[in-house]
């Protein structure tokens, strides 16, 4: 059977601080690092503030939206959506609460596994409002400055340069923790979608006698990326463009990709029953008999097929599998040993 491919995924940024909170980076040099870094979207998130909102919109063919951190000492999360700042001094089940009577939503961001050096979200019961029925919750599914001090903080001082002069090896992905949340939740029927998150601040640091960047924006937004998966290109449409971004990601038709081992612009991931096909984020039945599920990433790529969390069949570059179980069906793949590319699901239904 031939598969076609599916459209280009649209590379984008997130969880972004600027100068309105502690990053070190104004609005136009944090969009002229994007646009050198190739990608088209970033969604900016400083801490308890929506200060530059009025950046929002198209800049030099990057679309800019503007959410922020609700940044209590424990419990991180993102609001979207939203026309003002969400208070830090309530409970996380309250601020989510908040956040989705305002007709927004939230993203927990660098869960306990994923930063591997504190409680950031401590209450893990809390996944979403109260109100649930009919709303999805995103999940920073990796946090690349949480996930380099993590594995930092593993070693004694007298070894941290190589993790200052040569950060690629030390990225090393979700931690087994999260990803169960994650498959967990969504098996419970708590639709959650996966993210993966920069923290992009570019931190000036003096190690052995040199002032260092921190990872500098552009260097980080090199690194790990959402790809949106949508029908055609993002709308020129400022306020469009923003209601496709935000629909993707609340749908799941995303996935991350460590781009410091390649990009993934054309990968496919797809469902097939005769003549019709699915893609991440929808929902399918097996009403009209098995599904062939399909997935092509390049060469070099170890693919895992993973369902209700355990892997299911593997492959090198490429590999189909024919489904008849329901189940919550997403996708892994290593580079060169390395975490490279996660998938959000397609949900198979009886």
């Amino acid at each position: 059977m031939a598969i076609q491919a599916q459209t280009e995924g649209i590379p984008g940024g997130f969880h972004i601080h600027t100068t309105y909170s502690d990053g070190q980076g104004s609005y136009p040099e944090i969009i002229a690092a994007a646009k050198a870094a190739g990608l088209q979207w970033l969604i900016i998130t400083d801490h308890d503030s929506l200060g530059g909102k009025a950046y929002e919109g198209w800049h030099d063919g990057v679309l800019v939206l503007v959410g922020h951190e609700i940044t209590p000492e424990r419990n991180h999360c993102i609001a979207l959506g939203v026309d003002y700042v969400i208070k830090r001094e309530q409970a996380p089940q309250s601020f989510m609460d908040e956040t989705y009577a305002q007709g927004g939503f939230n993203i927990i961001a660098h869960p306990e596994g994923v930063l591997g050096t504190g409680s950031y979200w401590e209450d893990w019961e809390v996944a979403g409002p109260r109100a649930r029925e009919g709303k999805v919750v995103g999940l920073e599914l990796w946090n690349v400055m949480s996930d380099w001090r993590a594995q930092k903080r593993r070693f004694p001082q007298w070894f941290h340069a190589p993790f200052y002069f040569l950060p690629k090896p030390f990225l090393l992905g979700p931690t087994v923790k999260t990803l169960a949340w994650w498959d967990k939740l969504n098996m419970a029927g708590k639709r959650t979608f996966g993210v993966g998150g920069l923290d992009a601040h570019a931190f000036p640091r003096k190690r052995l006698g040199q002032l260092l960047t921190i990872f500098p924006y552009r260097k980080l937004f090199e690194t790990l990326t959402n790809y949106l998966v949508l029908e055609g290109p993002l709308d020129l449409d400022g306020k469009r463009g923003k209601e496709q971004v935000f629909k993707a990601l609340q749908e799941g038709r995303n996935y991350l990709v460590n781009r410091l081992y390649g990009d993934a612009a054309q990968l496919q991931f797809m469902a097939v029953q005769g003549d019709k096909q699915w893609r991440m984020g929808d929902t399918v039945s097996l009403k009209a008999g098995p599904l062939l599920l399909t997935a092509e990433a390049g060469s070099v790529t170890h693919l895992k097929l993973v369902q209700n969390g355990k892997v299911i069949a593997q492959g090198i570059g490429k590999l189909q599998r024919e489904i008849k179980q329901p189940g919550i069906y997403r996708l892994e793949g290593r580079r060169w040993g390395q975490a490279w590319l996660y998938t959000n699901p397609l949900y198979v239904v009886e």
